[in-house]
């Protein structure tokens, strides 16, 4: 949290227990919805349970008793999620929401938003939010930003070609730190830009010494958004693989909470990475990513860097504050992730399951003969194999909402269960 006014940064823990919901399968379970809350809270990794009434389907007309469980912290919710799902006898709802958003559905928080923080200090010293209120609104077009600084960081290798550069083993060569820009450089309100830092090796200076003098930089100038371009494949595994070669693992502290920058890896996959495509490109997703406490870490490089890329620093904030997805996740995920956390906001406010990814199977099963018949996928030419230049690529911009506006096709009107379809028919 960010005072306005003054700039001073406070960490606030509040205890918070994800919640998710439960509701037996047909011919799997017979149990009643008491019996199931007993059986859970004699769980470790369950802090309480009850019976509720939520909408399961988007047209139901009526509630639905459900049991909801909460884990007993974040941590413990993943494995909770594990191991209700493991023998198949339940169907779980709001169990592949991130905790962090789910915190924010709950709370009618979002990401930079101005509120007052009601937290007392233990004896330990940390603060621990008791209650806050909300003083901003999501909706609105015109908002004050926060004042923040922001810093470009990079560290290059010593190499004579990309292949030897790309080498773990290759000593650190040359350490900068830039402004992003007038603005965002300032290091207080009102004061002056920071001075762009840059530090090579040479006499008197190794390469303990250049990664010391970033870390010490970085704390002395304390930006509140770290920009790298690759930072998560390229800059910080390379900057932690060297540190640590050479004993220093531990003192590459770049949060504001004092942890090592090795221990921020989150590993999106456990391979290489994945490939896929989006509208026509084919992308790389890596395996790491480096989210960092106290700051933001944006990644310039990354697929979804889009938000960042189409408006920069104040663009991730707007998309951030209307999506309730927290920055550093905003810029590591495409718009569609962003448009699926506000329909998950929304139907959380309207009591409405959120029915766990489909990962398997087809939306609604059709015979062959009406696959034959209907299902065509429009217009199919095999194209000539070669490479070929002046290529001309067609986007229908805007088809979707356009079908969904003069035809009354969506996902709400195809196949519902609250009309005839011979009075509502869907061509």
């Amino acid at each position: 949290m960010k005072e306005r006014g003054t700039g001073t940064v406070h960490e606030i823990v509040t205890p918070y227990k994800p919640t998710l919901y439960l509701l037996p399968r047909r011919g799997r379970s017979a149990m009643a919805p008491a019996g199931m809350v007993r059986d859970l809270e004699s769980l470790d990794l369950v802090a309480d349970a009850r019976v509720v009434q939520r909408f399961v389907h988007v047209d139901d007309a009526n509630p639905t008793p459900v049991v909801q469980a909460r884990a007993r912290d974040p941590p413990s919710f993943k494995k909770l999620v594990d191991v209700l799902d493991a023998p198949g006898d339940f169907e779980l709802f709001n169990a592949d929401i991130p905790a962090f958003q789910k915190f924010l559905y709950e709370t009618r928080l979002f990401p930079l938003c101005h509120a007052t923080f009601d937290a007392t200090r233990c004896g330990d010293g940390r603060l621990v939010l008791g209650g806050h209120e909300l003083r901003d609104d999501k909706r609105r077009l015109l908002y004050p930003l926060p004042v923040m600084t922001a810093a470009w960081i990079d560290v290059m290798p010593r190499a004579s070609s990309a292949i030897e550069a790309a080498r773990v083993d290759n000593p650190i060569e040359r350490v900068t730190i830039t402004p992003y820009d007038e603005h965002y450089g300032r290091k207080d309100h009102g004061g002056p830009p920071f001075a762009a830092f840059e530090l090579s090796r040479g006499p008197g200076i190794d390469e303990t010494s250049l990664i010391t003098s970033l870390v010490e930089q970085v704390r002395a100038i304390d930006p509140d958004i770290i920009l790298t371009r690759g930072g998560d494949e390229r800059v910080f595994p390379y900057l932690c693989s060297r540190a640590s070669a050479l004993g220093i693992g531990r003192s590459v502290v770049l949060s504001r909470r004092w942890r090592p920058l090795a221990s921020e890896c989150f590993k999106a996959s456990d391979d290489g990475g994945e490939a896929f495509v989006s509208y026509g490109h084919v992308i790389h997703r890596g395996k790491t990513q480096y989210y960092l406490s106290g700051r933001l870490h944006v990644d310039a490089s990354v697929y979804g860097s889009l938000h960042f890329q189409d408006g920069n620093i104040p663009g991730l904030i707007e998309v951030a504050r209307v999506s309730s997805v927290p920055v550093q996740r905003l810029n590591r995920i495409t718009i569609g992730g962003a448009l699926q956390s506000i329909q998950f906001q929304i139907a959380h406010d309207r009591g409405l399951l959120i029915p766990r990814e489909k990962r398997h199977g087809a939306e609604t099963f059709k015979p062959v003969s009406t696959l034959l018949l209907a299902d065509r996928g429009g217009h199919i030419f095999e194209p000539r194999t070669g490479v070929f230049d002046h290529v001309i690529s067609l986007d229908f911009t805007s088809m979707y909402p356009m079908i969904m506006s003069r035809f009354n096709v969506s996902p709400e009107t195809v196949n519902c269960t609250c009309c005839d379809p011979a009075e509502n028919p869907i061509p």
